[in-house]
Order: C-alpha cells, then structure tokens, then sequence
C-alpha cells in the first residue's frame, strides 16, 4: 500500500553549484534544475563538459561565435583537469560546474553538489580562498 501522507514527503535539500564567471566566481545554493534554469545563467545553446569523474560544467556552445567575455578561471579549470581543451583554445562566458556523483559515489545522470575538491581548486585558481565566493540561495537570473 503506498502512503500519501504528506507529512512523510521527505524535503528537498538543494543542491551547490560554482558559477563561474568573467567576472568572478558564485557558490549557489539551487533548490530546482531545469534544462530552463542551466539556459537562464549559460545561454540557449549549452555544451557539458565533462571534468572529472566527480564533476562536470556546462557553458554556452557558441561563446566564441556570440563573443561573449573571455573566461580566464574556467580556462585554468578545464587546463588544470586535462579536460582536452585544446591548446591556446579559451572558455568564453559563464560556465556551470556540478557534481556528477550521487551519494554512494555512482554517476546517476543527474546534477549534485558540486565536490569540495573542485571548489577549493577553483578557489586556488581564481587567487582567493573558497569562504570569499558570495553565497546565494536563489535562482541566479
């Protein structure tokens, strides 16, 4: 017999994203993802890029085509993880960085937190400590 007692719907706790910026880097607190939400802070066109084993990025698919700014840290990011970037080949715009891995450690599909290893790499790489990104608990447009 199922229960549809609301009282045993287990809450939603939302998930931490880095948006990382030209002009600098966000730690975001989401509550919902949506392929309209990923649109809203990348662009229409969006690519995945994939990181890590423990966490992938989305930025817009034509940055360059729509010159959009150069994104310097996320460039270092994609350099630093060996993503296959090309050499002298740059990330323009914002970029999404998530986590790919569920609680037990298994790439469901779905987005996660973004992994703390990851954040404090990209703290190193943007030249200040992960406490100072700003924080929000919002959608971020």
């Amino acid at each position: 017999m199922i229960d549809l007692d609301e009282d045993d719907e287990e809450e939603t706790k939302p998930t931490r994203v880095l948006i990382i910026s030209p002009e600098g880097t966000s730690e975001l607190w989401i509550d919902l993802w949506e392929l309209p939400l990923l649109q809203g802070v990348v662009g229409v066109y969006l690519e995945c890029v994939s990181l890590c084993d423990e966490a992938h990025a989305f930025i817009h698919e034509e940055g360059k085509i729509l010159n959009l700014p150069r994104n310097d840290v996320a460039t270092r990011l994609c350099g630093e993880l060996q993503t296959g970037l090309m050499l002298g080949d740059y990330i323009n715009g914002k970029m999404i960085v998530v986590g790919s891995l569920d609680e037990d450690g298994e790439d469901d599909g779905n987005i996660h937190d973004c992994p703390q290893d990851v954040i404090e790499l990209v703290a190193r790489l943007s030249g200040v400590d992960s406490s100072e990104f700003s924080r929000e608990k919002t959608t971020p447009f």
